[in-house]
């Protein structure tokens, strides 16, 4: 009889022992279910806020370290520009040069640049006289780089005014200006063909 009811009052005991051990785990699983639903909130919010950020403002955005495409075109050309008016307006000091050299007389090709995959890297534009009647390469002249560029976002695109110095030939020529990332040549356009004087006179910078 007292083995029994010494039983008995252990039950009464051990039964709301287990429920408040019930109850806990219950409130530990509900608990660590919210900590989980919370961080993963957190992660989204922090996440969207960052794609906001890249969207509003490009720059920000880390660089692809890739070149995927570019684009070049010839919007327009500016025929009777001197070579100091030029270099005034892309704000370069046009007195580092002679005199002779700085009156030089070219057009200004406006030229749209598209890159997209890359930002704060360094592309080479070059330009080369071709002939126009037969499409072919004047002979004895280099590749002359003619500016570097770069873009600001993996996808840009902006105006480049390019000086092209007038032909002093008698017969039609164009420039191709040509992109490149290193020694590898990404994409070029070509000029119409330039209106020219005939017995111009080249000036070479010196």
């Amino acid at each position: 009889m007292t083995g029994g009811g010494t039983d008995d009052a252990a039950d009464d005991h051990a039964g709301p022992l287990r429920h408040r051990a019930a109850t806990s785990s219950r409130a530990i699983g509900v608990t660590g279910t919210a900590i989980i639903a919370l961080v993963a909130s957190a992660v989204a919010l922090v996440a969207s806020t960052v794609a906001l950020a890249f969207s509003l403002w490009p720059s920000l955005a880390p660089d692809p370290q890739s070149t995927l495409s570019a684009s070049l075109k010839v919007e327009t050309l500016e025929p009777g520009v001197t070579l100091d008016r030029f270099l005034a307006q892309v704000g370069e000091d046009p007195h580092r040069l002679k005199p002779s050299v700085r009156k030089a007389r070219g057009l200004v090709a406006y030229v749209r640049i598209r890159i997209e995959g890359r930002k704060h890297g360094t592309l080479q534009l070059h330009q080369i006289r071709y002939d126009a009647r037969t499409g072919r390469r004047l002979p004895d002249q280099d590749r002359t780089e003619d500016s570097s560029v770069g873009a600001d976002t993996p996808n840009d695109q902006w105006i480049h005014r390019v000086f092209i110095l007038e032909p002093p030939y008698d017969y039609p020529v164009f420039v191709r200006l040509e992109l490149y990332d290193g020694d590898v040549m990404l994409t070029y356009v070509d000029t119409p063909s330039l209106p020219r004087r005939r017995g111009q006179s080249e000036h070479v910078a010196g």
